[in-house]
């Protein structure tokens, strides 16, 4: 009995209470570690030394890059991970250099633990960028809060729905421009929109905790606690200087680091023949000249209107009233309408800082095109002319509303009262308020 004691074996039951430990047990993929609760396993690697994928491990790989890298392939994507390889290579410009599987039992878990405890069954996979450095840590203690650096949408830990919008984020390497990120699963849960700086995310309408918000798009998720997170792999890739970057590859990929788009544009002398990118740390861009109008068409600032049509991001303003408060034509004529609710001003806001124009003085007013309103008679205290001076729209006479007369002429064209003096009217009204006049048009008794 002492000689056994004495000689250097595997305690076959050491697992048992490690699980017991943790409360779980870890993924059937993993590799044994004996004495310790995490590990760092390399399943691939694009160096010619390294030895040959045994069909498990090459099945994982091939699960790992068909999902992360999704845009590169066609309906059938290639079954083997040298064809998903070079598939990429040719569709992204992207190298993939490495595949590490991220074995850390206390963190998986917690994450476990977490789901279990808020109810959350499904998990979302994301991708979360970084230098190479941290994704060395995180794979050691897991995801910290107190490392993130980024609040646009709240304060939390950031991932993306896009492998390219998380490379954007991810610091290449000072001589081999080398990028890393994570292939994580997200506890989502309760999710809203978010705002910079936002600490406390609230609650949902069934009163349930939110723990993530999201921008506008919903490809940007920030979680508000650690174990939210567990990120299974770890990817290396290398953006191809050698190789010209083609249109249909950058219609692929669409978002850079800044460092790699400007070795992008270095690449020839000539300018490049794909667009400016949206960069991860956004960057001025020129805006043509804006001029202020004081009417355009039918309409003029302070006129009530309804909202008929938005763009995408604003589709909660449809049906809602408000009064221009300014008309702006910078190549394309833009009415700024504003809201009395509080609630709508912040929404709006929330979703105006996607684009932002220089002329735009207030983030709470919307933007519409002509096609996306249309008058409505409102009932006003004092007469307001039809074009006024420049500069005169934020007075308050002009905010308060128009005169019933004008409104009338304006809102309801059609009216029984006028129908005769409409077709004349309405072509010098137009041409009048086109040409800043300081008079309104006078419809015939």
């Amino acid at each position: 009995m002492e000689s056994l004691a004495g000689s250097n074996f595997d305690d076959p039951l050491e697992s048992v209470r490690q699980r017991r430990r943790f409360g779980t047990d870890e993924p059937e993929t993993w590799e044994p570690m004996p004495g310790a609760d995490c590990a760092e396993v390399q399943l691939f690697s694009a160096d010619p030394s390294a030895a040959s994928l045994c069909i498990a491990v090459a099945a994982e790989c091939a699960v790992v890059l068909a999902k992360t890298f999704k845009p590169c392939f066609g309906p059938e994507p290639p079954s083997s991970v040298p064809g998903l390889v070079e598939a990429i290579a040719d569709s992204s410009n992207y190298e993939v250099l490495s595949i590490t599987r991220l074995q850390n039992l206390a963190r998986y878990s917690m994450h476990k633990h977490f789901g279990r405890s808020y109810g959350i069954a499904s998990v979302r996979q994301v991708y979360h960028g970084t230098a190479r450095a941290n994704a060395s840590t995180i794979a050691k203690v897991g995801f910290r809060n107190a490392a993130s650096q980024r609040a646009k949408f709240g304060k939390g830990i950031y991932a993306a729905s896009s492998v390219w919008e998380a490379l954007a984020y991810a610091e290449p390497e000072a001589h081999s421009n080398v990028q890393t990120f994570l292939v994580a699963d997200l506890l989502q849960g309760p999710t809203r929109v978010g705002h910079e700086n936002m600490v406390d995310f609230g609650l949902d309408l069934s009163n349930k905790q939110i723990l993530t918000t999201t921008n506008p798009d919903e490809t940007i998720f920030c979680a508000a606690y650690e174990d939210q997170l567990y990120a299974h792999y770890s990817i290396t890739v290398r953006f191809r200087f050698e190789r010209t970057h083609s249109p249909s590859a950058h219609n692929i990929v669409r978002l850079y680091h800044p460092s790699i788009w400007s070795l992008i544009k270095a690449q020839t002398s000539q300018p490049p023949l794909i667009r400016k990118p949206v960069f991860a740390v956004p960057l001025p861009s020129p805006q043509a000249k804006s001029e202020e109008l004081n009417c355009h068409m039918s309409f003029k600032g302070g006129d009530t209107v309804k909202i008929i049509k938005t763009l995408k991001t604003h589709t909660f303003c449809r049906g809602e009233v408000g009064r221009i408060k300014k008309i702006v034509k910078d190549g394309h004529v833009h009415f700024c309408v504003e809201f009395d609710s509080p609630d709508l001003q912040e929404r709006i806001k929330l979703a105006n800082k996607k684009q932002v124009y220089e002329w735009q003085t207030d983030l709470t007013w919307l933007r519409c095109q002509i096609s996306h309103i249309e008058t409505v008679t409102a009932p006003c205290s004092a007469p307001t002319p039809a074009c006024t001076a420049p500069g005169s729209l934020g007075n308050s006479a002009t905010l308060s509303g128009v005169a019933s007369s004008d409104a009338e002429q304006f809102a309801n064209p059609h009216d029984s009262s006028s129908d005769t003096n409409d077709a004349q009217s309405g072509s010098k009204r137009k041409r009048e308020c086109e040409d800043q006049a300081g008079e309104p048009p006078k419809s015939k008794p």
